[in-house]
């Protein structure tokens, strides 16, 4: 995976092998531009002010349908990566300015991000993030979607 602005920092993720925990957010994003949807809002480590920290966002029609992907199904949501987001928006719902529609908290929590592939020739494999919500809660994998310019697959993991 070729790390971008808005993309989950290996480095930043996991120091010596280890995990940090950082925070998430789903929510209903309605109104606006492309209708009803959700937004993943995955928090980054970036800088040690926590003011500072970006977080990484991805949209998708069906997101709340994460709640019930089935482990090892195979399922996948498709998921369309967002510029960053303001790190308000981890505790924000209601309005949008600039007409740009609503959004309610659908769940929110910690989660730990972790290269779903050891070796470092295998970058590409994507994320495992390890998800402690509310009502999201488990294992998932989030992966680069080859046949989708800025598309990600997520999944349950096994």
């Amino acid at each position: 995976m070729k790390v971008t602005t808005t993309s989950v920092d290996r480095q930043e993720s996991c120091r010596g092998g280890l995990a940090r925990l950082a925070r998430f957010a789903l929510l209903v994003h309605e109104g606006g531009e492309g209708g009803a949807h959700g937004d993943l809002l995955l928090e980054r480590a970036v800088g040690t002010d926590p003011e500072e920290r970006a977080l990484a966002a991805f949209a998708a029609p069906e997101l709340a349908r994460a709640l019930e992907l089935p482990a090892a199904s195979g399922a996948a949501l498709l998921l369309r990566e967002l510029p960053d987001h303001r790190r308000h928006y981890l505790f924000y719902e209601g309005e949008i300015s600039g007409d740009r529609g609503r959004v309610t908290r659908l769940d929110a929590g910690v989660y730990l991000a972790r290269p779903a592939a050891e070796d470092a020739e295998e970058a590409d494999a994507g994320w495992e993030l390890t998800f402690h919500g509310r009502q999201i809660a488990g294992r998932l994998l989030l992966r680069p979607a080859g046949d989708a310019p800025g598309g990600w697959r997520l999944s349950r993991r096994a």
